[in-house]
């Protein structure tokens, strides 16, 4: 399973990774500022190739009151869930910083395949460093 992770500012991470031994492609990229200065973020997957194995594939997003703790904070917002099927298999998703009401928001994919069930460690994306 292939992971990349991109995070604002200069800052830039990869992570590969294998969960059920099934390849997708996601990031999350700084977009750049409206005209109102609004913070947004891109993320961008493919879950092409894992969903000819796959019996689910969920990305959960989950909006983070005390981003200086990063994936161990403990105040969040509701959970967003983006189920993948046939008509999100490949997506371009913006979130904003308005529309989250959060600084911050840590993110995962989880996996059931007929003999594997995962979910890959937290990420963390900051629309403000």
């Amino acid at each position: 399973m292939l992971f990349i992770l991109a995070v604002p500012s200069s800052i830039t991470a990869q992570e590969i990774s294998k969960v059920c031994n099934l390849n997708y492609k996601l990031a999350v990229v700084a977009d750049k500022k409206t005209a109102s200065n609004e913070f947004i973020a891109l993320m961008n997957w493919d879950f092409t190739e894992a969903m000819k194995s796959a019996k689910s594939i969920t990305v959960e997003i989950v909006p983070i009151n005390d981003c200086y703790l990063k994936e161990q904070a403990t105040d969040f917002k509701k959970s967003i869930l983006y189920t993948i099927n046939k008509q999100n298999v490949k997506s371009v998703t913006k979130l904003a910083l308005l529309d989250l009401n959060s600084k911050c928001f840590k993110y995962r994919v989880s996996v059931v395949t007929s003999n594997c069930e995962k979910t890959t460690e937290w990420n963390y994306y900051n629309f403000v460093l």
